[in-house]
């Protein structure tokens, strides 16, 4: 089952520009402008099903949160002459998120690689001067209907202000995002395989 991949809310125009500041403010501590998110999970989906989902970058305003817009604009094939059957596909789209008085477009450049990974690299924002995501899929070692998710994302601000403004918000989609693609999963492919499970976070076991 797939929602067709048309969206219609691409030409909102609820969104504004965020305010200039001064150069001089993005000279503040890498600590505080940049944040790294990742996490591993187990997942009662396969890997297959799990690609093909955050491949689907055209229904992300469905169920990704706060992604009030999202649109392919362009999508090439690669070949692979070992396996003709998986040529990867990148993407060019728009992804417009908003929050409160929180509202940013940017342009995303979105590489997949049927069935393991999916990596998009952010531009064009006014808010970022870095944000990449990446996802890897992996068998899982006892069954093959189900997963282990690596999610992964890198985020840099161009400012002080910009940080706090917004590290509070961006940290709560960084931790909520693969659990809103589980919830995706069972409403596109019903009930799970076997129990979803947190195993890591920034590299350290949860227990």
């Amino acid at each position: 089952m797939r929602i067709p991949a048309k969206n219609t809310r691409g030409s909102r125009r609820s969104f504004f520009s965020l305010p200039k500041f001064p150069d001089i403010l993005s000279d503040a501590p890498s600590s505080l402008m940049s944040k790294k998110y990742t996490e591993r999970r187990q997942l009662g989906y396969s890997p297959v099903q799990m690609f093909n989902l955050v491949a689907d970058i055209d229904n992300y305003h469905h169920f990704v949160p706060w992604c009030a817009s999202s649109t392919v604009f362009t999508s090439r094939y690669i070949d692979n002459e070992s396996e003709p059957h998986l040529r990867s596909r990148t993407m060019l789209a728009e992804l417009g998120v908003g929050f409160k008085a929180f509202n940013e477009r940017y342009t995303s450049e979105v590489t997949c690689v049927p069935y393991s990974t999916v990596k998009a690299v952010a531009s064009n924002s006014q808010l970022f001067k870095i944000l990449i995501n990446e996802w890897h899929f992996l068998p899982h070692p006892d069954n093959p209907r189900m997963s282990l998710v690596n999610f992964h994302i890198d985020f840099e601000f161009k400012s002080i202000i910009y940080a706090q403004m917004s590290t509070a918000f961006f940290e709560q989609v960084s931790q909520a995002m693969v659990e809103a693609f589980e919830r995706r999963a069972r409403h596109v492919y019903g009930l799970p395989a076997g129990v979803s499970k947190l195993l890591m976070v920034d590299g350290k076991a949860v227990s």
